[in-house]
């Protein structure tokens, strides 16, 4: 019964072993089957390194045969590793020893049997022997190279678009097309709009924009129609100023998003300099159209005495045995004043000219306006004397003005001229200064005829040559009060007359108070 019983309890321990054999067996079988199927390099270390198991498709990937695996056995990790990266392997075992943790995954620049580098992916994890207690480190390595190379093609070219988007002069935004909201820009767009990188990327493109809804438009219209659209847009930067900017924008891909990339250029100088050569045009083509007329009047005007004088010196030329002394002497008379009229005329058209080529020199200084309008006074004492009309220099204080003094004696001596001219004898002239903090105003007042209203609004019209008689029939070459106003403004001062018929006229020049 005994040797019975011992026989069973033998049989038992035997059909036990031989079914864990079996089991282990198995599961050689599928490890063996998952190490052979991986597409991964396996390899198990002990601690201090030393190689104790490499899978085939390891042995392949570090330039072995498979039947060069036992010569892989007997080497250390270290032997794999580039030397440049042991310390980095060091610190990731010891990581491993001390936090017990189960994986680590790291990258290492690995060596080759040809000692050529390459770099892998190492999944590196801690095993553990039946107390618990760690053994082994299994590894699973993977080869990046070629990840690697492509990661240092992108990282390269990263760098070179990163800097051509800074150096870029012009100022670039790329944004969001759903959102609006801003990702990125460069340098010169901090620059342009004012804002630090971190405000900026907090707001969208609406924030920028003085007009949103033509911005709204314009982004709508770009990513339809898949091509670069370029505009003229309205902006304002951080501190409010408005600007004016060239838009070029396109909608991309980037970084898997659907965005806008928007090139901007500062063109608010450009445009007012626009804007200015357009109005310099304009008033060069009135200015220009403005002075033919003015030539085709002045052409008639010097036409029509010389006509008057041929005629008489033909007259006389053909009756001066027949005329007698009265007779010869009138037309004499009748000449020479047409004469001195056309000289007038002529030396008026002269100064004029000059006045219009910048050749008439203009050197403003501080003048004593009593002594410049008592000098002006004397000169035309006599034409004033022969209409017995009275001239009055009304002034409160002692006033001083900033002028060229023959500009300024020209002004009044045409102004004063005119004033008799139009003013009925035993009639008066008033001459005063008034001042402000801007300017000083000078006013020569008549009690005359006054000037129709139509008339008025020609009188400093270049197109316009007016000449009329005046109370006493006397002629007048139409450009005095041109000249005036040519010299006035030299000064930056303007001119104009305030009258009423049958109640005389004041008319009214302004010079700065400091000349600009």
């Amino acid at each position: 019964m005994g040797n019975y019983l011992g026989r069973r309890i033998s049989n038992r321990d035997i059909t036990k072993r031989k079914l864990a054999e079996i089991a282990l067996k198995e599961s050689g079988q599928r490890w063996e089957a998952i190490i052979s199927a991986s597409p991964d390099g396996i390899g198990m270390a002990s601690l201090d390194g030393k190689m104790q198991f490499v899978s085939d498709k390891l042995a392949t990937m570090y330039g072995y045969s498979i039947e060069e695996k036992e010569e892989l056995v007997r080497k250390g990790i270290f032997d794999f590793i580039d030397p440049s990266n042991h310390q980095m392997l060091i610190d990731n075992i010891n990581k491993l020893n001390a936090d017990k943790k189960e994986n680590e995954i790291t990258e290492y620049m690995a060596i080759k049997k040809d000692n050529s580098r390459f770099f892998v992916d190492v999944n590196s994890t801690l095993l553990f022997d039946s107390n618990g207690n760690p053994n082994n480190i299994l590894f699973v390595e993977r080869d990046i190279t070629e990840r690697k190379l492509i990661e240092e093609t992108l990282k390269n070219s990263e760098e070179k678009y990163r800097k051509i988007f800074n150096n870029e002069i012009d100022a670039i935004c790329i944004f969001d097309i759903q959102t609006k909201r801003i990702l990125d820009v460069n340098k010169a767009y901090l620059r342009m709009y004012g804002y630090t990188r971190e405000e900026v990327l907090k707001l969208t493109i609406d924030d920028i924009s003085a007009e949103p809804e033509k911005s709204d438009r314009a982004v709508k219209h770009a990513a339809i129609a898949g091509d670069v659209i370029i505009s003229e847009r309205i902006h304002k930067k951080k501190d409010g100023t408005i600007i004016q900017v060239e838009l070029s924008a396109g909608a991309y891909i980037w970084n898997g998003r659907n965005v806008m990339f928007a090139l901007a250029r500062d063109i608010t100088d450009r445009k007012h300099s626009e804007l200015i050569i357009n109005q310099q045009n304009a008033e060069l083509s009135k200015l220009n159209a403005d002075k033919d007329r003015f030539i085709s009047i002045l052409a008639h005007d010097l036409k029509s005495p010389f006509n008057s004088i041929l005629g008489f010196l033909g007259i006389l030329s053909k009756n001066i045995r027949n005329y007698d002394i009265d007779k010869i002497e009138k037309q004499i008379n009748i000449v020479g004043k047409t004469a001195q009229n056309t000289f007038k005329l002529l030396e008026d058209i002269l100064l004029w000219v000059k006045a219009q080529s910048g050749k008439i020199p203009f050197e403003p200084q501080k003048l004593n306006f009593k002594d410049i309008c008592k000098d002006v006074v004397e000169i035309l004492k006599l034409n004033a004397s022969n209409k017995n009309i009275t001239i009055n220099y009304i002034e409160v204080e002692d006033q001083h003005v900033f002028a060229d003094e023959n500009m300024l004696k020209t002004i009044l001596l045409n102004l004063i001229s005119n004033a008799i001219k139009f003013t009925n004898p035993a009639g008066r002239i008033d001459i005063y200064i008034e001042q402000n903090q801007v300017d000083k105003t000078i006013t020569v007042s008549d009690n005359g005829i006054g000037i129709e209203p139509i008339i008025l609004s020609m009188l400093f019209d270049i197109a316009q040559k007016i000449t009329t008689s005046g109370t006493a029939n006397e002629t007048g070459t139409g450009l005095g009060l041109l000249l005036c106003k040519e010299f006035v403004e030299k000064h930056s001062g303007k001119i104009w007359v305030e009258s009423e018929v049958g109640k005389g006229s004041d008319f009214k020049f302004t010079l700065p108070v400091k000349q600009k």
